[in-house]
């Protein structure tokens, strides 16, 4: 029993704090990019119309920006339900059947996403030890853009993994109702 309530007050905590923390922390960093970029590109545009001058980072940094801010943002976005879904075939099935797919949907949405990550780090890897760059004329390295993607994608598992929980959780406690 002792250790049953541990279990429980570590999912509570991981579910109501830890991983909702973690995705508005990241939020608010991708919030700051989209600022950043918005101010970047501002500038960038008064300075080629008003001085003629060009600054030719400008173009680059906002997508490898742009990648920040969709990778940086899912978590957040999951946890506020604010993703895209369809539920027209979901919302016809009765509550066990709902309920079950909710947990098998997670779950494989978590698969998916770990092979993502795992595709991500290798990508990432790839890019530190061989050192390719830009082909722009700043010569970025190219390990920096692809970091985002897999610092994004920790986030986002974490959001499906408390996602699964808190459906799993709730399938047993509407079966202990029912049984």
């Amino acid at each position: 029993m002792r250790r049953q309530k541990f279990y429980q007050r570590l999912v509570k905590w991981f579910n109501d704090r830890l991983v909702p923390d973690l995705a508005r922390s990241f939020a608010w960093v991708a919030g700051g990019a989209l600022i950043g970029s918005v101010g970047l590109i501002t500038v960038y545009i008064v300075l080629r119309k008003l001085a003629l001058y060009k600054v030719y980072f400008v173009e680059e940094w906002s997508a490898y920006l742009l990648v920040l801010i969709t990778y940086f943002s899912l978590g957040y976005t999951l946890i506020k339900r604010k993703h895209i879904s369809i539920d027209v075939v979901v919302s016809r099935l009765h509550e066990l059947p709902r309920r079950v797919l909710r947990v098998v949907g997670g779950l494989s949405g978590l698969g998916v996403m770990i092979y993502c990550l795992k595709l991500s780090i290798s990508f990432f890897i790839y890019n530190l030890e061989s050192g390719v760059v830009s082909l722009s004329m700043i010569h970025t390295p190219m390990w920096i853009p692809t970091l985002f993607v897999p610092v994004g994608l920790v986030i986002f598992i974490l959001a499906i993994l408390r996602y699964s929980l808190q459906n799993l959780i709730e399938l047993v406690d509407y079966l202990a109702r029912k049984g």
